[in-house]
């Protein structure tokens, strides 16, 4: 995926028509953003969001020069994007989406508070 934060409406306009034209993935929709979780306050991880389809790598990026052999950042309905959590002990917080391990990493590390803690088992 590559995240886009304009300085002007001409950047933006430019940079819209530009990954429009493209067959190789799309700009990520307000409707989308939001049914992802992604639909962050104030756009602070990308005013626009292009996500590629799974398999493509955009070349040169800040990984490097060179192309590299595997990537993520895919859409979370692609089977190449299942993951799994595995431990030795129960957790006590639910964890039902990737998003749910940031609370449960915060449980674990002693962070959570209370009032995050009754949210994180709604």
């Amino acid at each position: 995926m590559a995240r886009f934060w304009f300085h002007n409406h001409k950047a933006r306009n430019l940079i819209r028509e530009t990954l429009s034209a493209q067959e190789d993935g799309h700009i990520l929709g307000d409707k989308e953003l939001a049914q992802l979780g992604c639909d962050f306050e104030g756009k602070q991880f990308g005013e626009m969001i292009y996500l590629l389809d799974p398999g493509k790598i955009i070349v040169p990026s800040h990984m490097g020069l060179k192309t590299i052999t595997g990537m993520h950042g895919y859409h979370p309905d692609h089977p190449d994007s299942d993951a799994a959590l595995l431990a030795n002990v129960e957790t006590e917080l639910p964890v039902n989406s990737l998003t749910d391990l940031f609370d449960l990493m915060s449980y674990e590390a002693g962070v959570m508070t209370d009032i995050s803690l009754e949210k994180a088992c709604a």
